[in-house]
């Protein structure tokens, strides 16, 4: 009976041992699928941005550069000298980045009328040539209080700069970057996590200051209390600050809370 005992323990022990181990392999299968998917969709995009706009890739690549910081500066204003405006609802397929990237390179070998954009399909047109050329970038939206009752956005990109091993912000319509007192390159989160905002915007070096910006500064410096942040490839991010706006308080933006605009967003941080 004891040995019968014993031999019933030592399979029972050696049968968890085995589906223990099956599990784990099987958790490593799902993981290693997840990132040959991941693997696969991003080689797919890829494929289709470079099938749509070789000629772009080429022009950009036979370009030199003294550095990386001068590469992104440099596309960001040839975004912001090859379109125009600030949006045209006839220019329908302004929110397809492989489209208008087509159309702003067209008009610029051409020397033709450039197409009308506002913000976020200029942002997206320098996210799709960046991604071509190897960079990571974010898109990023902004959000103001144009008055007690409204909400507004400005949509930009932020780029992880090889030369300063930090993410920095491109406006490409209003054609800036920012920096601090100390000169340094910022990105969204440090605006937004200043106690007091000191920060300027910059065409380049010697154009810094207020002038630059075809708006109200103290109106941009306000923008930075709701930030969206979506990689290239990932989930958006909504930091929310409590202090200046409520999820509670409906705003006419879609006569709906914050919280219910942002209500798809998988990720929201109140701070």
């Amino acid at each position: 009976m004891r040995k019968l005992f014993l031999f019933i323990v030592v399979i029972i022990l050696g049968l968890s041992a085995f589906l223990n181990l099956y599990f784990l392999q099987d958790a490593t299968r799902v993981s290693a699928l997840k990132e040959k998917i991941k693997t696969i969709t991003h080689r797919t995009e890829m494929e289709k941005s470079l099938k749509a706009n070789p000629e772009v890739l080429a022009f950009f690549k036979n370009k030199k550069f003294t550095s990386k910081t001068a590469e992104l500066d440099y596309i960001r204003h040839w975004i912001f000298e090859n379109t125009f405006g600030t949006g045209d609802t006839n220019y329908i397929d302004s929110f397809d980045p492989k489209i208008t990237l087509h159309d702003i390179y067209q008009s610029y070998i051409k020397k033709s009328n450039s197409p009308p954009m506002s913000c976020g399909p200029r942002a997206l047109a320098m996210q799709e040539l960046l991604y071509m050329l190897g960079f990571e970038t974010r898109f990023v939206s902004i959000f103001f209080q144009n008055n007690p009752n409204m909400i507004g956005s400005h949509s930009f990109l932020e780029i992880y700069n090889e030369d300063t091993k930090r993410w920095e912000i491109q406006d490409p319509l209003n054609d800036v970057y920012y920096k601090d007192s100390e000169g340094n390159r910022l990105n969204t989160l440090q605006i937004t996590m200043m106690e007091k905002l000191d920060f300027l915007p910059c065409r380049d070096s010697l154009n810094c200051g207020v002038k630059v910006l075809p708006y109200n500064f103290i109106e941009l410096t306000e923008s930075f209390k709701i930030v969206s942040i979506k990689p290239k490839e990932g989930d958006f991010i909504v930091l929310l600050n409590s202090k200046y706006y409520t999820k509670e308080k409906v705003y006419p933006i879609d006569g709906t809370t914050l919280e219910g605009y942002f209500k798809n967003y998988k990720n929201i941080i109140v701070y």
